[in-house]
């Protein structure tokens, strides 16, 4: 199936939709900056052709287009909600690879950096297709076919050390003879050391007696050089100093802060303005009892407002209650009554009817249609927030699982060196970030929302949590309830406000009448509604209220004279002390005015309490610093200073420690040379030589004396040897037992020898057996990826399976197997890649085929590689007619491709497609072409080795770096074709190749193809003969390696080695006869045996001669190479010199 059309609408990262109408159906080569959207392509083809999983986002909408032959596939998803149809209509979904292989198909930089949780069932295939019926491990462990990695070392220095030990035994029985005749002239001369032994101790105590003398005659002339007084110092006179001026300076600051109170408190009185005087408090309690009179009197004066107030309105009411505005009521006759009772109860009728309407018609304001409009739109924006909460509940417990069984695996590795344990901490991270990375989604679409939402309304609720935005919520709705009622309820009062204003006129035009008819006879008619005793009543009142509001007048101008009395005497109080008052001010003003001073009181005294104890404080502050200053001189006068000779004093504190070392000095050698003068009291001519100074004479005479005692202890030691292997010679049988073990150590070396032989040629036959069945059993997958990889890397690499089942790259140069976490970046990265894409071709057995997305795989790759990556998939892509979309963010790659593959790649450009913005094309780099290596045009063998600058030969080095030239010295055009063409420099880079697939596009000829696999193992075989019996050179890296030689030893052991020509057997010899003093001889074995096993030591065997070396060649590969063939690469390799 390829991709044809693809369209995104809405998926997380891509909020402005993304479509893609023009796809290639071959090489798609898709560029565009960082975070432009290139790994959402791939997301968005997970998301359409995988099950829908419980960590997908909820807002999908997504379309792609396949065509499958002359069947066109289109699958849609909105949601979780997966819909697939062919060719129009609907269908399910086509057989394609399970979600968990997809990874096979879409790779990143991420998949290439490490390997892929989902590789473990490929692995699990492969050891499948690997097992056979030959239990080869078995074999291997047999005891008759193991080879130790010390075999036969334990005999071979057992040997070494019996021959050295008879070597020993004999030449010390020949020195024993020799130094027999030498016993006299021993003893008298041990006779003579002992006497100048006795002569040289007694010049050592006279010499030592006049070093003692002299010592004290200098610490004499330094005493008297230092400052006088120094008795009086005790050494702490500078820190008790810098204590006292520490404390002043404390106290100074303290005193300066003190002032700086009273400087505040000055100014706090200054700011209350009765710094002069200062009203009593008696006065001022009396002045706020008259403010309580006042307040009294306000308040009867307000009652009696109150009450005039009210009787001027009963005696109004009384008037108007007649109809008149006058004082005298209206006269009235019987028919002007009853017209005045009708006109009144047509007009009661129709306030009546006004009061029913007017409660029904309460304020209804209409509801602002907008207001609606933003309350519904802040409900749904609310509603799909709290939607947005709904994460997945297995996605954090799994983040936590990951991220843990990440943390375990590293841990582990760590621990216990199980560095493969790397690779699930590697995905168990992974896992980690992707959960962590979906969370991030939920949390960026709901501050996405949030925002929303703070845009159409002012209100938000108090935090974004669930419980607080519910609320919020559910107010939004009773809001929107509210206003749908108010509008039914505002559409309600419409009808009601108009029969009401019927009403109010009806009711209007039944007032003026009235009041026609009150101006015709001063009468309100409505007041006949009553009796006509209430006619009367309404007179007396008016008489009443009339009394009444003349009594209250007069008490009212009484109270206001008291009060105006009360206030001029408080308002001249508050004058008086520099307030402002008005003599009309009401009690509560006044009040504030005496609670303003009583105030200014309180803070004028306590800012003169403040003062008072400021100046207390500074008084005493002034006494202490006095105190300290008088201390601070009887420092200096103690040691005999003036005050403020600081600069003496630090000079003697100075001198303090070195004259307290002269005192101790002085007792010390006065004492000493006591001693040595009392030792010497019996030597009258040393003491006058030491009274006189004599030194040199003292010098020469000890120099004479331990000259001549000097070999006392070798002529003791020599004799006591001499003497006690004389009388030991010849009676402990060392020689005969030496001479037997050398026997028996070599008769087991011999057989050592023989079992590894049999071992080593039975591992050889286990290894052809294994290697053929797994060549001709190999799985597809296998060898699809190790066609694929050794093309990737030059052939420099090969892919294998160890022991476990795990995937391992072997170094064909180096012979060495190395692990994922051990290659570089690149290989890794190639290694993985050939895994993946031989993995999607065994998936597609019976299914149909997905387009291969490649996201950043071959960023880290060198030109060289990524020339051969390209061609290897432009291959894929031709061959097996497979839809390929590499994505990059490099627009450079763009010529790289379109230069290297056969037809230039289909380019989307995702900025122009997202932005409508192009790169500029003068951006883009141009690959510069490798220089072409030399051809051997008219060059031979020689000449052309010289051309190319090989390398020095190093035959301690693995075989399989050994340069192709040396095998192809016939065929130079040959030589020059491999390296040019295929990049192959090394034997082992040719083995690879002749091994795989694609040996017949490298080397045509099947006979040219056979005679290098003999020529390669004629190479091996002859290199094998020449390190038999040989050791590796030891240099100073091999001896830093090896750890057994510390830093102090390592220049004289590193230079015996050079001195023995890197032998190690030589240096080991060496380092047993003290030509590095003081090395031990425990270092000497283990640095023996460490050589032993890493080969540095070759077990006891003589190197092979041309001859020897050329019938051990052929007795092993003399049945497969023909004998030409095989004496021409034999010659070919004997001139080969280390260094050539």
């Amino acid at each position: 199936m390829k991709l044809v059309k693809l369209h995104i609408d809405t998926l997380p990262g891509i909020e402005s939709g993304l479509s893609i109408d023009a796809i290639g159906l071959g090489t798609n080569l898709i560029t565009g900056p960082n975070a432009i959207g290139k790994s959402s392509l791939i997301r968005s083809l997970r998301y359409l052709i995988g099950e829908p999983q419980s960590a997908d986002p909820a807002a999908l909408s997504l379309n792609a287009e396949f065509v499958d032959g002359d069947n066109r596939f289109v699958v849609r998803r909105l949601g979780r909600d997966i819909t697939w149809q062919c060719n129009g209509e609907p269908t399910s979904r086509p057989s394609l690879p399970r979600p968990e292989q997809l990874h096979c198909y879409w790779l990143s930089m991420e998949d290439l950096l490490g390997a892929h949780s989902g590789d473990s069932y490929l692995l699990a295939e492969l050891r499948r297709s690997m097992s056979g019926g030959c239990d080869l491990p078995a074999l291997r462990s047999d005891p008759r076919f193991l080879v130790g990695s010390r075999v036969g070392y334990s005999e071979a220095r057992n040997l070494r050390e019996a021959q050295k030990q008879v070597q020993q035994i004999e030449s010390s029985y020949e020195e024993l003879r020799r130094n027999e005749s030498r016993v006299p002239q021993l003893q008298e001369e041990i006779a003579r050391c002992r006497q100048a032994r006795k002569e040289q101790q007694q010049l050592e105590r006279a010499l030592q007696w006049l070093y003692c003398r002299e010592q004290w005659q200098r610490v004499q002339s330094e005493l008297a050089a230092l400052p006088p007084h120094m008795e009086r110092l005790r050494g702490d006179e500078w820190r008790r100093l810098e204590s006292l001026r520490n404390k002043r300076r404390e106290l100074h600051q303290q005193r300066g802060q003190a002032h700086g109170r009273v400087e505040h408190s000055r100014q706090q009185l200054l700011q209350t303005g009765l710094e002069q005087h200062q009203p009593s408090r008696t006065d001022l309690a009396s002045r706020q009892r008259e403010v309580q009179q006042l307040q009294h009197l306000m308040d009867q004066r307000r009652e009696v407002n109150q009450q005039c107030d009210r009787l001027q309105a009963q005696r109004q009411a009384a008037v108007e209650a007649l109809g008149g505005s006058g004082e005298n009521p209206p006269c009235l006759s019987p028919h002007d009554v009853q017209r005045a009772q009708d006109l009144a109860g047509k007009h009661q009728q129709a306030l009546h009817h006004c009061q029913q309407l007017e409660p029904l018609l309460a304020a209804t304001p209409e509801p602002d249609p907008q207001e609606q409009q933003r309350c519904n739109q802040a409900a749904n924006i609310l509603r799909q927030w709290l939607a947005s909460l709904t994460l997945p509940r297995t996605l954090p417990p799994a983040a936590l699982v990951a991220a843990g069984g990440g943390l375990l695996a590293a841990v582990a590795s760590l621990w216990f060196s199980l560095w493969i344990a790397l690779v699930p901490a590697a995905v168990g991270t992974l896992g980690a970030m992707w959960a962590w990375w979906q969370v991030q989604q939920f949390h960026r679409e709901q501050r996405r929302l949030q925002e929303h939402y703070q845009q159409t309304v002012d209100q938000k609720p108090s935090r974004w949590q669930r419980t607080e935005v519910q609320e919020h919520l559910q107010a939004l709705e009773l809001r929107i309830a509210d206003l749908q009622h108010q509008q039914v309820r505002f559409q309600a009062a419409q009808d009601i406000a108009a029969r009401l204003e019927a009403a109010r006129t009806e009711l209007a035009q039944l007032d003026a009448q009235c009041e026609t008819f009150g101006s015709e006879l001063n009468l309100d008619p409505r007041l006949t509604i009553g009796a006509q005793a209430h006619f009367a009543h309404l007179v007396e009142s008016y008489q009443r209220a009339q009394q009444e509001y003349l009594a209250g007048e007069t008490q009212r101008k009484r109270l206001e004279e008291e009060i105006a009395q009360v206030q001029s005497r408080i308002s001249a109080y508050i004058i008086r002390w520099q307030a402002e008052a008005d003599p009309a001010m009401e009690a509560p003003a006044l009040q504030i005015s005496l609670d303003d001073l009583a105030t200014r009181l309180e803070q004028a005294q306590s800012a003169q309490r403040e003062m008072e104890t400021t100046w207390r404080d500074i008084t005493r502050l002034d006494k202490e610093i006095q105190q300290l200053a008088d201390e601070e001189g009887s420092v200096f006068t103690e040691v005999g200073l003036e005050p403020g000779q600081d600069q003496e004093l630090q000079h003697r504190l100075d001198q303090l420690p070195r004259w307290r070392e002269l005192q101790k000095d002085q007792i010390k050698w006065q004492s000493h040379e006591t001693e040595q003068r009392v030792a010497l009291e019996q030597y009258p001519r040393l003491v006058a030589l030491v009274e006189a100074d004599r030194r040199d004479e003292l010098e020469k005479q000890r120099e004479q004396a331990a000259q001549r005692a000097s070999t006392l202890e070798q002529r003791q030691e020599e004799l006591t040897t001499i003497q006690t292997r004389l009388a030991e010679a010849g009676r402990d049988g060392r020689l005969e037992q030496a001479l037997a073990e050398v026997e028996r150590y070599r008769t087991s070396l011999e057989e050592r020898y023989q079992e590894s032989q049999l071992a080593r040629t039975a591992q050889l036959l286990l290894d052809g057996v294994e290697g053929e069945y797994r060549r001709e059993h190999e799985p597809a997958v296998l060898r699809y990826a190790r066609q694929r990889f050794q093309r990737f890397t030059h052939y420099h690499f090969d892919i294998e399976l160890d022991d476990g089942g795990d995937i391992r790259a072997r170094d064909v140069q180096y012979q060495a197997s190395r692990s994922l976490t051990e290659l570089s970046t690149a290989t890794r990265m190639q290694l993985l890649l050939a895994m993946r894409l031989a993995w999607a071709q065994h998936l597609e057995q019976g299914q149909a085929s997905l387009p291969l997305f490649l996201d950043e795989a071959l960023t880290t790759s060198d030109e060289h590689r990524f020339t051969q990556v390209v061609q290897s998939l432009d291959q894929i892509v031709q061959e097996e007619q497979r839809q390929l979309f590499y994505l990059s963010a490099r627009r450079h790659e763009v010529a790289l491709w379109k230069r290297i593959a056969q037809e230039p790649p289909h380019h989307i450009d995702l900025a122009q497609l997202r932005f409508a913005t192009v790169d500029d094309e003068s951006l883009e780099l141009v690959s510069v072409a490798t220089e072409p290596l030399p051809t051997p045009e008219g060059q031979d063998a020689a000449a052309y080795a010289h051309t190319l600058g090989l390398p020095p030969v190093d035959l301690y080095q693995p075989l399989s770096t050994l340069h192709i030239f040396h095998l192809l010295r016939d065929d130079l055009w040959l030589l020059h074709h491999l390296m040019e063409n295929w990049r192959i420099f090394s034997l082992g880079q040719l083995e690879n190749l002749l091994y795989s697939s694609a040996v017949d596009a490298a080397i045509s000829d099947p006979r040219k193809r056979q005679q290098l696999q003999n020529r390669c193992q004629t190479a091996r075989a002859w290199m094998g003969a020449w390190r038999h019996g040989r050791g590796r050179p030891v240099n100073r890296t091999v001896l830093e390696d090896s750890g057994c030689i510390s830093e102090k030893f390592m220049d004289g052991v590193a230079e015996l080695a050079q001195s023995v020509d890197s032998d190690g057997m030589a240096l080991i010899d060496g380092l047993r006869r003290g030509e590095v003093p003081r090395f031990r001889a425990k270092n000497i074995d283990e640095l023996e045996q460490w050589l032993e096993e890493n080969e540095y030591i070759a077990p006891q065997q003589e190197p092979l001669d041309v001859d020897e070396r050329q019938r051990t060649v052929l007795q092993q590969v003399a049945a497969e190479v023909p004998m030409e063939e095989l004496r021409q690469v034999v010659q070919w390799m004997e001139e080969v010199r280390p260094g050539v």
